[in-house]
């Protein structure tokens, strides 16, 4: 784009800075990166660059399934990043690779914070050399440490727009609350929180826009320009137009997550050995069911419970809700929103979470959603809607109605293109004014 052209009058040219783990819509995180890129596309034409902490032998396989789930992508490209040692080694079990990488992982854990979001020299070069010959007109980067590794925040040529969903400040903080009684950890997460929150800001003020996913997390950003863009579900078949009454011959809650995510795993384990005894022992027919992509099978000695059963990945979710009394968020870490809460709203299904998980859902609790803050409340809770199918459908249908109204793709895309288009046009502006 030239600095006499419109951005309003012609298609953009924007380059996507995907995660790792790219877009699958199995996952929340997925959903959101997928809902982005499909907003950006109707701007103009998008790249995609994956800034992967990747062994060499996995690649060809990344590639190829970024390459599937960006589907109209005008190109997509791979950058290795910085390594933090999350993959071990792969190729056979000798005992000195696993040492070495064990010493070098400890190592990582240790050194400053801030040289997880610094880019290599080579993934410099390689967006110098991508913007030479694409052009762009704006970068729009998922995550800010996605944002950071890629080395768009070292370039002043194309504004550079992050949808930072989850403040890394937030997730620590919450971190370091689940790990009480684990004090190493604890004190390394204390530290890490104390890095970030002096290098996180003046990264984001690098940005010309920010987006968050919820009105607490704006107010948490000092920014200049920050917009709310929420979380919304995703379902391949759509959504229910209205709410359907639970069965009343079976008593059924239902987890759906996905196990890489940490929180979740965490979560889980803790409900199933803390709340699910004493509401098995007071309602001796209730079942918990488990679904999610990733491997839940590898917890099946932790999850072991009566009336406990891991389903894992299901092709259509909306028979699980449909067969489900309500749904448990037992989530008491991470950032941005649990997006979960809104799916389940959506596919008309009362939701019981702890008070963490129903950050940047307040105006639901009661409509749909039922706030608990101890393992107490959360037995008793759950206890009452398993005894009350009326109450339970009451507050399905009023919670479906507002997840409706307030998580659409259409407000979700209208923010997206307004944020974007804004960004590419002050460039042409200031442009014209050199």
């Amino acid at each position: 784009m030239t600095a006499s052209a419109s951005p309003t009058a012609c298609a953009l040219r924007i380059l996507f800075l995907a995660p790792e783990e790219g877009a699958p819509t199995h996952t929340g995180g997925g959903q959101r990166t997928h809902h982005l890129f499909r907003a950006l596309s109707v701007l103009g034409e998008v790249d995609v660059l994956v800034s992967a902490e990747c062994l060499p032998m996995l690649e060809a396989d990344l590639l190829a399934r970024c390459r599937l789930e960006f589907q109209g992508a005008a190109c997509v490209a791979l950058h290795r990043s910085r390594p933090t040692f999350v993959y071990p080694p792969t190729r056979g079990p000798l005992l000195w690779r696993k040492a070495w990488f064990a010493i070098r992982r400890m190592r990582s854990a240790v050194e400053p914070r801030r040289r997880r979001f610094e880019p290599t020299a080579a993934a410099l070069a390689a967006l110098d050399a991508l913007i030479d010959e694409r052009r762009y007109d704006v970068i729009v980067g998922r995550y800010l440490r996605q944002t950071a590794v890629s080395g768009a925040l070292e370039q002043p040529r194309v504004p550079v727009l992050c949808d930072l969903d989850d403040l890394d400040e937030v997730v620590l903080e919450t971190r370091i609350r689940a790990l009480a009684g684990r004090p190493l950890k604890a004190l390394l997460a204390r530290w890490g929180l104390r890095q970030i929150e002096g290098f996180a800001p003046a990264l984001r003020r690098r940005c010309k826009h920010l987006w968050v996913a919820s009105e607490i997390d704006r107010a948490l950003v000092s920014h200049p320009s920050v917009s709310v863009l929420s979380n919304i579900p995703f379902s391949p078949n759509g959504f229910p137009s209205r709410s359907t009454p639970t069965r009343r011959d079976h008593r059924v809650a239902l987890f759906v997550g996905s196990y890489v995510h940490t929180a979740n795993r965490s979560g889980l384990v803790d409900f199933v050995a803390r709340v699910w005894p004493e509401i098995r022992r007071r309602c001796g027919d209730a079942e918990l069911r488990i679904v999610g992509s990733g491997g839940w099978d590898r917890m099946a000695s932790e999850l072991l419970a009566p009336g406990v059963e891991i389903v894992g990945a299901v092709d259509e979710l909306s028979r699980e809700y449909a067969d489900a009394s309500f749904a448990v968020v037992p989530v008491r870490e991470g950032a941005g929103t649990k997006i979960k809460v809104a799916e389940a709203l959506a596919f008309g299904r009362a939701v019981v979470a702890y008070d963490h998980a129903v950050r940047g859902y307040e105006p639901l609790v009661g409509n749909g959603l039922v706030s608990v803050w101890s393992d107490k409340d959360m037995v008793a809770a759950c206890l009452d809607l398993f005894a009350h199918p009326d109450r339970r459908d009451e507050l399905a249908a009023r919670g479906h109605a507002l997840a409706r109204a307030s998580f659409s793709y259409r407000g979700f895309e209208r923010e997206v293109v307004e944020s974007t288009v804004r960004a590419a046009r002050q460039r042409v502006l200031e442009g014209s004014e050199v």
